[in-house]
Parts: C-alpha cells; sequence; structure tokens
C-alpha cells in the first residue's frame, strides 16, 4: 500500500483535531466534576477550613476492626487517708440567685411581697428574716411612651399666661424620644431586623405608626451622624496599617425588577475602628477616594488586583497579603489533589500555631520569632508547591495548580509580615467586624436607594466600632444623639466611639 504525502498529511490533521478535542473534553469534563463536587460540599461538606490534627497514639476504630485483647489490669490495694468534705455555701447578694440566676444593676427588678404564709393567721408574729428568689420575666415589648405634664400658669400681677416649654427633640417635629431612635438603629443594624419586623412589634404592642416614618427617621439620624462617621473614615484613614475588603451590596433600581450592583468597602485601622464606605463600583478609583492620595503605611488586602494597581501608583505604601486566602484556595483543591493540597495547608497550620505562641507579646519577640520560626516554614511552603506545580501533569484549570499559582504570583506580598511584627497574618479580623453586613443582608436583601445603602455604612460603621471598644450602641447612640447640634466640627473627634468611651458621659 503506498501512502501518499496528502493522505498522510490529512491524517495528521485528523489526529491533531481529535487529541485537541479530546483535550477540550477532557478539562470540560473536570469543570463539571469540579462543580458537582463544589455543590455537593456546599450541601454535605465540612464548612470549616480547619485542620483535624491527628495524634499518633489515638486508637480510633474502623468499620469491622477491633482492639487487640488485652490482658486484664488486676487493681493493687491502696490505703487512702479518710477525709471529711466541706460543702462551701455562699451567700446570695441581690444580684445573683442560688439557681444561677445572674443580672447586672441595670436590669430592672420589680419587687413583689407575697403573703404570710397560713400559719400566721390569726396568731401573733414577728418579721425577722426576708428570704430572696428571683424569676426571670418579660413584658411583650419595652416600647412605652412618656406623657409630658406641661404647666399652664397665668401671672397675676400682668395677666401673662405661660407655659412650659417642650421637651427638646434630635428630630424636629416627631415624636420620637432619643431612647426610641437608638433603639431603632441597634434594633436594624445590630440585631438584624427589617424595618417591616420593627413596625410589627410596635403594632402588636399597640402603637400605630407608618413604615414610611420609621426610614424617615434612620434616614434623618444617619444625615445627623455623618459628620462623626466621615472622623471616623479620616481617622482610620490615617493609621499606619490599614485592613482593606470589599462586600456586594444590591442598592438603588436598576430598571424593573433589577437591582443595581454596589459594595460596601470595610476598613479596620490600627486603633481598632471600623468603617464601612458604600461605592456603586469595585473598580480602583473606589480605593483612591477613601484612602486618598496621602495614605502612606500598610494596606493588608487579599490578591484582588485594584488593590495591586492602587499599590503601584502610592510609592509609600506597602502591600501585605492574607494568608487565609491562600489556605482557602487550598481548602477548596482537596477533591483534585487531596495528598498535595492537605500537606500545603498542613505548612499553613503551622504557621498559625506560631503565631498563635506570640499573641500578646512584645513587638520584638514577635518578629525575632517569626524569623526563627515563620521564615523556614514559609521557605517550605513555597519550595513545595513550585516543586509540585512543574512535576504533576496537571490542566491549566485544576483546583491545585490554580492554588499554586496563585500563591506565587503574590509570594511578596505573603512574605511582608515577617519583617513587620504589627501585621497580622490574615484579614480575619476585618472578616468578623463586617459579618453584620452579609447577615443583615440576608434579612432586609437590599437598599431600596443608594442614599439608604450610604447611611446604612454610617451607621454600620459607628456600631461596628461600638463593638471593638466593648461599648454599648444603645447606651452610645443616647448620649451622642442629643450632642450632635452643640458640638463644634473641631470637636467630632471626641464623639468618636474609641474617645467617648475615655470621656466622662452619663
Amino acid at each position: 500500500m503506498i501512502n501518499h504525502p496528502e493522505t498522510l498529511v490529512e491524517s495528521h490533521r485528523i489526529i491533531s483535531s481529535l487529541y485537541l478535542n479530546n483535550q477540550e473534553l477532557l478539562q470540560k469534563n473536570q469543570e463539571l466534576e469540579q462543580q458537582v463536587a463544589w455543590f455537593k460540599k456546599q450541601i454535605f461538606g465540612q464548612k470549616s477550613e480547619k485542620i483535624l490534627w491527628e495524634k499518633p497514639n489515638a486508637q480510633q476504630l474502623s468499620l469491622g476492626e477491633q482492639f487487640e485483647k488485652q490482658e486484664p489490669v488486676v487493681d493493687k490495694e491502696i490505703t487512702v487517708k479518710s477525709y471529711t468534705k466541706t460543702k462551701v455555701i455562699k451567700e446570695d447578694s441581690n444580684n445573683n440567685d442560688a439557681q444561677g440566676l445572674r443580672f447586672s444593676q441595670e436590669v430592672k427588678v420589680e419587687e413583689i411581697l407575697l403573703p404570710l404564709p397560713p400559719e400566721c393567721e390569726g396568731k401573733e408574729y414577728e418579721v425577722i428574716d426576708t428570704r430572696v428568689t428571683h424569676t426571670l420575666a418579660q413584658t411583650q415589648s419595652s416600647y412605652f411612651v412618656k406623657r409630658y405634664l406641661r404647666p399652664i400658669v397665668k401671672i397675676k400681677e400682668t395677666n401673662q399666661v405661660v407655659n412650659a416649654a417642650a421637651k427638646e427633640l434630635v428630630l424636629e417635629r416627631s415624636f420620637a424620644d432619643t431612647t426610641f431612635l437608638a433603639g431603632i438603629l441597634v434594633d436594624k443594624f445590630s440585631y438584624y431586623l427589617p424595618l417591616y419586623r420593627i413596625h410589627q412589634r410596635l403594632s402588636m404592642s399597640g402603637i400605630t405608626i407608618s413604615r414610611s416614618t420609621l426610614t424617615n427617621y434612620v434616614h434623618r439620624v444617619g444625615e445627623l451622624l455623618t459628620p462623626v462617621y466621615e472622623a471616623l473614615i479620616r481617622s482610620i484613614a490615617s493609621s499606619k496599617l490599614v485592613a482593606m475588603d470589599e462586600t456586594p451590596i444590591k442598592a438603588g433600581r436598576k430598571g424593573e425588577g433589577k437591582m443595581h450592583q454596589g459594595y460596601f468597602w470595610s476598613l479596620y485601622g490600627d486603633k481598632d475602628e471600623v468603617g464601612f464606605v458604600y461605592f456603586d463600583t469595585r473598580a480602583l478609583s473606589a480605593i483612591k477616594a477613601i484612602l486618598g492620595e496621602v495614605f502612606e503605611g500598610t494596606l493588608l488586602t487579599d490578591g484582588y488586583a485594584a488593590y495591586q494597581a492602587y499599590v503601584k501608583t502610592m510609592s509609600k505604601v506597602i502591600h501585605a497579603l492574607c494568608w487565609a486566602h491562600i489556605r482557602r484556595e487550598f481548602f477548596e483543591a482537596q477533591e483534585s489533589q487531596p495528598a498535595c493540597a492537605i500537606q500545603a495547608l498542613e505548612i499553613i497550620a503551622r504557621l498559625y500555631q506560631v503565631e498563635e505562641e506570640i499573641r500578646g507579646s512584645p513587638p520584638e519577640k514577635r518578629l525575632q520569632t517569626r524569623r526563627e520560626k515563620s521564615q523556614p516554614l514559609v521557605d517550605e511552603f513555597f519550595e513545595f508547591i513550585r516543586k509540585k506545580s512543574t512535576q504533576l501533569p496537571l490542566l491549566p484549570s485544576n483546583p491545585f495548580l490554580k492554588a499554586c499559582n496563585y500563591a506565587i504570583q503574590r509570594q511578596k506580598g505573603l512574605i511582608e509580615f515577617l519583617s513587620n511584627p504589627d501585621i497580622p497574618l490574615d484579614t480575619n479580623h476585618l472578616e468578623r467586624a463586617l459579618r453584620p453586613l452579609p447577615m443583615g443582608r440576608k434579612n432586609w436583601l437590599f437598599c431600596w436607594t443608594e442614599v439608604g445603602a450610604k447611611y446604612v455604612a454610617v451607621i454600620q460603621s459607628l456600631i461596628a466600632s461600638c463593638k471593638t471598644a466593648n461599648i454599648n450602641p444603645f447606651d452610645y447612640f443616647c448620649d451622642i444623639l442629643p450632642r450632635l447640634d452643640s458640638v463644634k466640627m473641631s470637636e467630632v473627634d471626641s464623639l468618636l466611639p474609641r474617645n467617648w468611651k475615655l470621656s466622662d458621659h452619663p
């Protein structure tokens, strides 16, 4: 049989085409398998990224496995010195109950005097003591109405009729007390109650008020708090270390049945202050508008490209990256390459063990320990992933290969924590602080307008900063809301949660 050149060329072309088609099908099949595995994991799998360390001496049975039969251990007789156990009875205070109820001085206590025992009826008696017990109770709601009685007085000498001035309110021409406004803010933004649920609670308590009025109250209070919020963002932007992230939010109508996609940009400063800024974009322009052109310090973020672009334009900004996001990539790659992914995760876990050892230590000790213990682990990690990414025959879409490339491309930012003891290993502190945003989003779903989204950022920033400063947001709002009109712009910083905590206030 004679093979003509034309026939050979056509055969090679067909073979090459089939090979390429086969590779595309293999890649597509792998991607579909990864999608199915991801959906199974979301429904049935483990959500936590914690590694369960295996103890070398632990004995755990598998199906059908039994412990080896051991000889029974004969107990030796020993003599124990006898003793008498004394039961200590603690005295009950006014705020402690023998049954375990504990409450602070702020809790309202209603005292009820019970009738005398029937044995005392018709007999002379003397009360020698009182036994106190407590029960925990509640009313349907804590709402109540303040009724102000304003005397109208006629002065006899001049026949002038005068009356007491009405109490000044935070919102003019409203009937909202300061405590009611603070309660709305805390219920909606700290306990994630939509306004329609607050409206239902009011109705069930016998109070009639329109939902639009509640919305109006939130907007007006958000506007009043804006100067304090802007001072908070300026304080965070002046930090030497800022952690930054973004989370999506539907805000403003885009069309019939559609909402515009916006973003809350989250900030965590080195003074334990938290701030959220709303922008309708996820672009570089939002970062520049928040941090400005004068920011000097360390920016701790995930691997989003917009942060890298911002750092390139700022000569005095150091970019540090989060190891938790790197760990997440390898955690998701366990289905494709379990052995390699687990080995990478174990190295990262040892990094976190070092951080646990030096938590609360002086900066010099943290830096020295990181150089002695963390530096070798970082070198081992990057050497391992470089070796595996070149040796294993993996497709470009393989999750493990993607995780390796993701970490290698960001190595410079990942090793910044080795030279600065103040840089944390991850942005988990920021993730915890911004949790109210996705939690609220699950309840009130979206913001009807972009103005409403901006007021959400204002109020949530102050509440989150109150929580990091261990302040009750309700007490904070009750104190600063009546004072907003009288505080000068040069003194607004005194109303920031961290400064308010140190000041004299009721």
